[in-house]
């Protein structure tokens, strides 16, 4: 039977004596505790999936703010209704912007791209 201290920061199981459980900051301000078996690579994982997840939510927010009618999110992926009067040179630009520079807030100086599917 697994032992979990949270007050102390720490938990003990009967694989691992004594592992730290590592609080994880998100960018958009939840903290989240690994309280089970974690392996170390979900453990070095779970903050990259948080940025993306971060970055995704930011997007779809700024993308529905400009207008733009989202259908979906997919994974890494948006779908989105574009009226037939737009403008079919500037609107994908525009929308790689938002959703590059929505990313890069949370990701700082890793370089981010995004393209759509035509």
């Amino acid at each position: 039977m697994d032992v979990i201290a949270l007050a102390s920061g720490q938990f003990e199981t009967a694989r691992n004596p004594l592992r730290r459980a590592l609080p994880i900051d998100s960018e958009l301000g939840r903290t989240h505790v690994a309280l089970a078996h974690i392996s170390f690579t979900a453990a070095r994982n779970t903050p990259f999936q948080g940025l993306a997840a971060a970055g995704a939510k930011l997007s779809l927010y700024e993308l529905i703010r400009a207008g733009y009618t989202v259908n979906a999110f997919i994974h890494d992926e948006f779908i989105l209704t574009i009226r037939n009067d737009a403008n079919w040179k500037t609107v994908p630009r525009d929308i790689e912007r938002i959703v590059c520079q929505q990313m890069q807030s949370v990701c700082g100086t890793v370089p981010i791209a995004a393209e759509g599917a035509g």
